[in-house]
């Protein structure tokens, strides 16, 4: 795993919040309400992850609504927040 990405993914509440929620893919829409914030903020948020290769859009040629789902890293990374942070 990379722990740079591991820092990057889990340096905020929201992209913490955000990992936790896509077990499954899900629009910047919907996580949003399921973590209670701003869609804009999911959506920045999603972009800067899926520059990380943490996050991918399973249907990029539809504009709405897209879904986002983990890389097998971005599940590496859940994996491993999820084991020390109990």
């Amino acid at each position: 795993m990379d722990w740079e990405k591991y820092a990057f993914a889990t340096r905020t509440k929201q992209r913490r919040n955000i990992l936790k929620t896509l077990e499954r893919p899900y629009s910047p829409t919907a996580i949003s309400k399921a973590i209670s914030a701003r869609a804009n903020h999911i959506t920045r948020n999603l972009k800067l992850m899926e520059k990380e290769d943490i996050v991918y859009c399973t249907n990029p040629e539809k504009r709405k609504p897209r879904l986002y789902d983990l890389t097998d890293e971005g599940r590496k990374i859940l994996d491993q927040y999820e084991k020390t942070s109990k």
